[in-house]
């Protein structure tokens, strides 16, 4: 359970985007290469299983708002963006314990961490278990 702000800077309730369906939680800053790298190899899974009930939130821990909006639109990250500028100190950072960035964590449909680091060819082949 958390809220931060959407791009509109509309607070945004995770856990009422997410419910009922399998989501990534994926936290990444406009500063971080293998985060945006990561970025690039997630449209095609969304791409694929948006349809069917999987969601990604995207939640950057940049202070600077006008970077992480240039970023995120640079790697055309269409899902749910909000963003956390307390970087690691931040509600979101704390909830899930997170070190560095990036990080996914792959939640079940009632919102149980189900597995982490997911991402890419690996995410892929656990939604298509999961979906298929």
């Amino acid at each position: 359970e958390f809220e931060a702000p959407d791009l509109e800077g509309r607070v945004v309730n995770v856990s009422e985007v997410i419910k009922g369906k399998i989501a990534i939680i994926d936290l990444w800053a406009s500063w971080c290469m293998p985060c945006r790298a990561k970025a690039k190899m997630m449209i095609p899974i969304y791409e694929k299983y948006k349809d069917k009930g999987f969601e990604i939130i995207s939640i950057s821990i940049d202070r600077n708002d006008a970077e992480w909006k240039k970023a995120m639109k640079e790697e055309n990250m269409v899902w749910t963006q909000l963003n956390d500028p307390g970087e690691f100190n931040g509600p979101v950072a704390k909830v899930y314990n997170v070190q560095g960035v990036p990080t996914c964590i792959l939640l079940d449909k009632e919102g149980r961490i189900f597995k982490t680091d997911m991402r890419g060819a690996q995410l892929d082949a656990v939604l298509e278990e999961i979906y298929d």
